[in-house]
């Protein structure tokens, strides 16, 4: 039986995620950028005046859905689909190049393997991921990571399904978990538990988009 988190979004909610929407008109973009800001959703926790109360004060554990720890890096190969990509072809590293307190969260900073796109810092809670924009904290991947957990970014909505094992150029991994947005486009991100993103997939209604595979890791 599916487990669905409904996710009540109050009007504070609602004007914040307008508020947001112009700056994360990409808010499914690898989060590590940007992505899922993908990775993934874009949810004004606690409205626009504050940041979540809820939060990590250390990394998250080695088997987690998204193990970013200091110093790690990934290695993507990436193809785009036509002109209006945010990302570029080849082969592009995601690093976690900082950790730090961040508005009140324990948090590290990750670079994207999409060049030109700025670095973000996310905070942590188990598999729980938080990403800082513009100085507050909104929901990127929700919890528990099982079949039909759905969760929203204030303007769309997100949902876990069980992807099983997964092989990518790194290899196969198993425990994975794809994470999909609900649009009338394809975009989603598999996530291998121990391992974190191995696949970033995203093609819009115009044909843009980029499709990232994992091709090494430092760990």
């Amino acid at each position: 039986m599916k487990s669905v988190v409904h996710v009540h979004i109050p009007v504070s909610a609602r004007v914040c995620a307008r508020v947001f929407a112009r700056g994360l008109a990409h808010a499914s973009i690898p989060h590590r950028s940007f992505l899922l800001a993908a990775a993934l959703g874009v949810l004004c926790i606690a409205g626009c005046g504050g940041a979540s109360s809820r939060g990590a004060a250390s990394p998250p554990p080695a088997d987690a859905i998204d193990p970013v720890a200091p110093h790690r890096a990934w290695t993507y190969d990436v193809s785009v689909f036509g002109p209006s990509s945010v990302c570029a072809p080849g082969r592009h590293d995601g690093k976690v190049t900082r950790e730090d307190v961040v508005d009140g969260k324990h948090a590290y900073e990750v670079a994207s393997f999409c060049p030109g796109m700025p670095s973000f810092f996310y905070a942590f809670d188990g598999d729980r991921v938080e990403l800082d924009y513009k100085g507050q904290w909104v929901l990127a991947l929700d919890t528990p990571v099982q079949e039909g957990t759905t969760w929203s970014n204030g303007a769309g909505s997100f949902t876990w399904h069980d992807a099983g094992k997964v092989t990518v150029p790194a290899g196969t991994f198993s425990q994975c978990w794809r994470a999909t947005e609900n649009a009338s486009f394809t975009a989603y991100t598999v996530f291998c538990r121990g391992v974190g993103a191995v696949r970033w997939y995203r093609k819009d209604e115009q044909g843009n988009g980029f499709d990232a595979q994992l091709v090494a890791k430092n760990f």
